[in-house]
Order: structure tokens, then sequence, then C-alpha cells
């Protein structure tokens, strides 16, 4: 096993499990993460209102041209935002958050896509690649249903 897979296998986060109680029905969301790298999708809103990453590394990352595919319910919604030129990560800005059109905060200078919702599903999953196509990180998101 190459020290890029051990890194990404150590980096994985254990899976978060929320449970909420919607009258006789249970809904359970677990997520998980990976990375390769200095950059992790730290979180994406349940209601579709963002994406965050987060910078982990020392070095600063050049994110001109890279990519942020998000995959619902086995592509019955496809989101894709590409980011601009010159938009760097590093120590002094270690998060940033890409909106959908129309959540931004009036006050806020984050991203925003063009796209009115990152979308909602059961079964979501959104990947981070390079501008060479590379992938980068990972968020898997699933939620179960049951009644009582």
């Amino acid at each position: 096993m190459s020290q890029q897979q051990q890194q990404q296998q150590q980096q994985q986060i254990s899976q978060q499990q929320v449970s909420i109680m919607k009258g006789s029905m249970t809904a359970k969301t677990s997520a998980q993460r990976t990375s390769k790298g200095s950059i992790t999708i730290q979180e994406c809103d349940s209601e579709g209102k963002f994406v965050t990453l987060e910078f982990t590394g020392k070095k600063k990352e050049d994110l001109s041209d890279w990519t942020l595919v998000r995959n619902v319910d086995n592509e019955k919604l496809i989101v894709k935002y590409t980011f601009p030129k010159d938009t760097v990560m590093d120590s002094g800005n270690k998060t940033i958050k890409i909106w959908a059109k129309g959540q931004r905060p009036a006050d806020s200078k984050d991203l925003e896509m063009n796209d009115q919702s990152w979308g909602m599903g059961s079964h979501i999953v959104t990947l981070l690649s390079n501008a060479d196509g590379e992938e980068k990180a990972t968020h898997t998101q699933k939620t179960t249903y049951s009644t009582e």
C-alpha cells in the first residue's frame, strides 16, 4: 500500500450519526469524508445551501479550474462548480464556502455558484478534483428512513 493510500485511509473520518424524529418516521444520516492532500470537504449543507472546503496543509494550494461535483441519488441531479482563476487556500485562508445562488448572506465575500441548490437527497456524493481531473477529496452522505 502506497503512502498516499495509507494517508487517505487515515484521513477517513468516523461516521457521524444523526437521528431525527418526525412523527412516526426516523431519519438517520451518516457522512464519510476522504482526502488525498491538504484540502478536505469539511461540510455539505443538508438543505443544499452550501459546501465548505477546509485547508489542512502548510503549502498554499491554487484551486484555479478545480471542480466540485455533487451527485444526488445516483445521478438524478448532478451539480458542477468550477473554481475561478486565482482561488487560493493557505494558512491565512483555511476555509472556503461555496453558496448556492441566492443563499449567500449579503455581507459575505464567500463564493457563489450559478445553480440555486447543491441538491438534496438520500444518497449524496460530493467530489473535489484538481484541474487535471484527479480526485482530491470526497464527502458521502447517506440518509435512511424507518418507521416506528
